[in-house]
């Protein structure tokens, strides 16, 4: 079982070339994710399981480098979008209040990066990027996989 410090929440910040755990104080949530994700404004997708990935919401438009782990834990978790920038992983409560990943969902984020993805998940990913040139290599490369 794990012991939750209420003064800070446990996220998982997704970035281009790492995942790294990370506390998230639990009073100004918003901009800790702000700071976190290095964004003035943030969306969040809802996957499956309860997570939550607090994302750039002008990622795509502000020259955010495209994040391919992030866009594969997006499908993996049931949310099929190209993503840009970092995100921060977290969840929400009964409340719809943000709070910190349990060790379960710490565990689906990681492994849906750190395990190659499944067929179905590489043509989710393909699917989602073939509509743009840009992304032929990158197609390419998961094809491969």
């Amino acid at each position: 079982m794990t012991v939750t410090n209420t003064n800070t929440y446990r996220g998982i910040l997704i970035g281009a070339d790492q995942l790294q755990q990370v506390t998230v104080p639990a009073e100004l949530t918003w901009r800790a994710i702000q700071q976190a994700i290095d964004a003035r404004n943030f969306d969040v997708v809802r996957c499956r399981d309860g997570i939550d990935l607090y994302v750039d919401d002008e990622g795509a438009i502000n020259g955010a480098p495209f994040n391919l782990p992030l866009t594969i834990i997006a499908h993996a978790l049931g949310h099929p979008a190209a993503l840009f920038g970092s995100a921060l992983a977290l969840t929400a409560d009964d409340d719809g209040d943000t709070t910190g990943l349990s060790d379960a969902q710490a565990k689906v984020v990681t492994d849906a990066i750190e395990q190659t993805p499944s067929p179905e998940v590489v043509d989710a990913v393909v699917a989602t990027l073939r509509v743009h040139p840009a992304f032929l290599p990158i197609i390419a490369m998961l094809r491969s996989l």
